[in-house]
């Protein structure tokens, strides 16, 4: 199957749309600032992929999704040669998602995905690669445990039909460390206890008893959207709304 072409563009360290990816990058693996380096992020634009994709999926759900299964990219062509293997594309992370290989260098695709109606699957399975989308569904749902740096939680998985339900957007290339700080997980207001909460509008993460005393002061605050730490997923739809729209 051919793959129409596709350009990368390097974005430039400290503009604000790579800060904000790196930051959806901290959260889909579960680690810290000072525990992962990011050294290229790529922005993947192609015409034709994106008309074909929008015509195809239209009307079809959407999501922002990770692909993890790719190699290293140490240059912009190893990155182009990750987009070409495209039609191999099966299985993307919504929110939080499992680093894939050895070593301590990594690369994901960030992408919008059409999973239209998707089946859920209940029965757990280690091995996504073996599940199948049932006839008269686009795409199925999995869920799957996950190592953290600290412990394990939960992930979802989709599985897709066609790679023509895939829109590449970002290339990301990073190393990751073992160096967890914690500090990173506290309050930014306190600085004192462990963070439980993030507000969308402030863009900071609360503990418990800053979150009530900040967003009790006015009604214009208590206006402000937050969502649980523990919610990965949710947290990253919601950034990922604020970002890419």
């Amino acid at each position: 199957m051919s793959v129409p072409a596709m350009d990368l563009v390097e974005l430039a360290a400290g503009s604000e749309e790579r800060d904000q990816l790196e930051y959806l990058l901290q959260l889909g693996t579960f680690r810290t600032r000072d525990s992962i380096q990011v050294i290229n992020v790529w922005s993947v634009s192609s015409p034709i992929l994106s008309s074909s994709f929008s015509r195809q999926t239209q009307g079809m759900q959407k999501i922002d999704a990770w692909m993890s299964a790719v190699p290293f990219a140490e240059s912009k062509e190893s990155a182009q040669e990750i987009l070409r293997s495209l039609p191999s594309w099966k299985e993307f992370w919504a929110g939080e998602f499992q680093l894939s290989g050895s070593g301590n260098a990594f690369s994901v695709a960030f992408c919008s995905v059409a999973i239209g109606t998707s089946f859920f699957e209940t029965s757990d399975t280690e091995d996504s690669t073996r599940a199948a989308v049932p006839k008269g569904y686009d795409s199925a749902h999995l869920k799957r445990v996950v190592d953290r740096p600290n412990g394990s939680g939960s992930a979802h998985i989709y599985i897709v039909n066609s790679f023509r339900q895939i829109l590449p957007k970002y290339v990301i290339s990073f190393k990751v460390s073992d160096n967890h700080s914690k500090r990173e997980q506290m309050c930014k207001f306190c600085e004192n206890r462990e963070a439980t909460v993030f507000c969308i509008q402030d863009r900071a993460m609360l503990c418990d008893k800053c979150d009530r005393e900040i967003h009790s002061a006015n009604k214009l605050v208590k206006t402000h959207e937050r969502v649980s730490l523990s919610d990965v997923r949710m947290l990253h739809g919601f950034l990922s709304n604020l970002t890419f729209d």
